[in-house]
């Protein structure tokens, strides 16, 4: 699996971390917040300077170039 086809995975299993299931338990479509395929083509760009944010129930999703993956629990 290349780095770029591994974000989508990355992004759910670190949701199911936040969220302390195992990634096949979480009830998370990933495709109905930003489509995977997004995700993958952001990564595969030589240029690392990208970032890309979205919201999923109580979390924010956050994604960057380098490849890290944070979820944070929004506040609003």
């Amino acid at each position: 699996m290349t780095d770029a086809e591994s974000i989508p995975v990355r992004v759910v299993e670190a949701l199911a971390s936040a969220l302390d299931e195992e990634p096949t338990r979480i009830e998370l479509q990933l495709a109905d917040h930003v489509p995977p395929e997004a995700l993958r083509a952001l990564a595969g760009h030589e240029n690392d300077s990208w970032w890309l944010t979205f919201e999923t129930g109580d979390y924010r999703v956050s994604v960057d170039g380098s490849g890290t993956v944070e979820v944070t629990e929004r506040t609003d």
